[in-house]
This record gives C-alpha cells, structure tokens and sequence, in this order.
C-alpha cells in the first residue's frame, strides 16, 4: 500500500488559490510528484511506481 508516505508543502504556488496539475518526474530513481493547491506547492517523493504515485497524490488532494 501507500500508507505512510508523506507530501510536502515546499514554497507558495504564484496565485492565491491557483490549481495546477500534478507533474510527474524521476530524479535518480525516485519518483517526484508536485502540485499547488491553496497557495502552496506540494511535493510527494517516493520510490513507488509513478502511476502508483500520481495517484497517491491525487488521493491528497482531494482530501484538502
């Protein structure tokens, strides 16, 4: 499962309020999800799956 795996806010998203979507990418074989939601940009880093991670990512934000 996912369980456990945290999401970081790093840095205020440009707009209050602005909704992006969520960017996949791998860096030296971790997987890094980022979005902004509510004035601030998240990112979730994981060794999962990248689809496994895209989902986990959309899973918390929708529980913002």
């Amino acid at each position: 499962g996912i369980g456990g795996l945290p999401a970081f806010p790093t840095r205020p998203a440009a707009a209050e309020g602005r909704r992006e979507e969520t960017s996949l990418s791998v860096v030296r074989g971790f997987g890094i999800a980022t979005w902004a939601q509510d004035g601030l940009r998240f990112a979730a880093v994981s060794d999962l799956d990248p689809q496994d991670l895209k989902r986990f990512a959309e899973l918390v934000r929708e529980a913002r």
